[in-house]
């Protein structure tokens, strides 16, 4: 039973959880977020899936082959909401609200009250969730699904059931449903069910359940990617790519998801001096595993198992992105919670452990508050209404996919699958935007890999083209609109009232 002091701040925690996301919840749109709002408003509108930013010699611009259920997500979210910023985004908020949640229930099954209050602390305060719950990407929902299976584990395990296996097995297929990532999340409750059932899982009808449950979900996403020619073509082009990579040359890349969780080497996000600032995170997340293995083994190997499958499966990932710790964030807030507890039950350095924890909570609130602190000036909602106050709705423009919300009721090309010569050739854009941060500094993996678009778009511009706008920013970067005039001929010079 949980006492009501215990609700209260467990309360207390949730509300922190939804108001932490208010403070500048227009910034930092980038880029992926409008891959997925746009495929999510596709869907809505046209009922199939696709990105209409995208040129039509584009498979994503036919179909989008990618896990299909966050694009569902925002479709439902826009639809009863309304198409922007904070609806877009709203499936991210909810899901980090529903991961600490279910963290709390968790740790309150393995260590009481107190370990079910410091693991919701401690993923309250996490970086990586934190930056999840406020973009349009997977991750958020990700980390969600993830806890919440190893919860349903849990109680299928406590209750020798298989309805909860069925619902844990469900969950898992979610989890696939909205990302490739999600594969680790069925996983790791396969290997769960295995430690437990041992040599009796082939006759055990929880670990059929769990088998057929994602045979199933594996083979509806099988019937749909060869439904059509179309379907199978946009599935190889996005797939069999990033398949043909060495294995070899992905491990080898490993050490860039590790250097940017320390800190030490931030592809998005460079930080003023280069020490690794989450350094002592990573060193009490190993520490804690260690307690466990010694005091709680049992809820120790839990955690570890779940952690291992998803390190191994990252692996095989081309995208080598830190943005994933954020599923392991629960995990992680758990070791670290349960370890704390069995520590402090044991009147082992009981101050020591609770600086400890506080120190590692603490820390974390104030990487938030710098994250939100660095990305104050770059008001997405802001640059919206300068750009549509420079293209006419009836018009169409050409920049970079992070524009595309801003300008999702007009006609929008992409500039990042559309290069420019094709642009203005087959597209016909009647409105150029250029100079953003990316078309100046690249991706933000540090190569100049718009250079070749930015100097032919800025040389034609400043020949052929009549200058709109300018609108600087921060954060997305010194913006010029160019209006472009065309005639049967080809381009033509724009008169000033046209």
């Amino acid at each position: 039973m949980i006492s009501t002091p215990v609700r209260v701040l467990f309360g207390l925690t949730i509300l922190t959880s939804v108001a932490d996301q208010i403070p500048l919840h227009n910034t930092r749109w980038v880029e992926d977020e409008s891959w997925y709002g746009d495929a999510g408003k596709t869907l809505m509108v046209e009922g199939r899936l696709r990105l209409s930013s995208f040129p039509p010699n584009d498979t994503f611009s036919q179909v989008d082959t990618r896990p299909p259920a966050m694009s569902a997500a925002l479709a439902l979210s826009f639809k009863f909401f309304g198409v922007g910023i904070w609806q877009a985004r709203l499936p991210s908020y909810v899901a980090r609200t529903g991961a600490i949640v279910v963290t709390f229930l968790l740790g309150v099954r393995y260590a009481g009250s107190l370990g079910g209050l410091l693991a919701a602390a401690l993923l309250l305060s996490d970086n990586y969730l934190f930056v999840a719950g406020r973009t349009v990407r997977p991750e958020a929902v990700e980390t969600f699904l993830m806890i919440l299976t190893l919860w349903l584990y849990h109680q299928a395990r406590d209750r020798k059931s298989l309805l909860f296996v069925f619902l844990a097995s469900l969950a898992a297929a979610t989890a696939m449903a909205f990302h490739v990532a999600g594969v680790a999340v069925a996983l790791s409750l396969g290997l769960l069910l295995l430690l437990e059932l041992r040599s009796s899982a082939w006759k055990s009808a929880r670990a059929w359940c769990f088998a057929l449950t994602i045979v199933a979900a594996l083979g509806s996403f099988a019937l749909w990617i060869r439904s059509d020619p179309d379907h199978y073509a946009a599935y190889r082009a996005l797939y069999a790519a990033r398949a043909s990579v060495p294995y070899s040359e992905k491990i080898n890349q490993e050490m860039n998801r590790y250097e940017d969780y320390l800190g030490l080497g931030n592809q998005r996000f460079p930080l003023p001096i280069k020490i690794p600032v989450r350094a002592h995170i990573a060193i009490a997340i190993l520490a804690s595993f260690l307690i466990l293995w010694r005091l709680d083994r049992t809820a120790g190997l839990d955690l570890a198992v779940c952690v291992a499958v998803n390190i191994l499966w990252w692996t095989f990932l081309v995208n080598k992105t830190a943005r994933y710790f954020s599923v392991g964030a629960p995990l992680f807030a758990l070791v670290l919670a349960l370890a704390g507890v069995a520590l402090l039950r044991k009147a082992t350095w009981p101050r020591t452990t609770a600086c400890a924890l506080a120190l590692l909570v603490l820390s974390q609130l104030a990487g938030n508050a710098l994250l939100l602190y660095s990305f104050r000036n770059a008001d997405y909602r802001e640059v919206a209404q300068q750009l549509r106050a420079a293209i006419p709705a009836d018009k169409s423009a050409y920049g970079i996919t992070t524009f595309w919300l801003a300008l999702n009721d007009r006609k929008y090309y992409s500039y990042d699958r559309a290069p420019f010569g094709y642009a203005i050739s087959a597209l016909k854009p009647d409105y150029l935007i250029l100079n953003d941060r990316v078309m100046l500094h690249g991706s933000g993996y540090g190569t100049d890999d718009f250079k070749a678009l930015r100097e032919q778009s800025n040389e034609f511009a400043q020949g052929s083209a009549l200058l709109m706008a300018k609108i600087p920013n921060p954060f997305y970067g010194p913006l010029e609109v160019y209006h472009v005039c065309y005639s049967d001929s080809g381009v033509r010079h724009c008169a000033k009232t046209e």
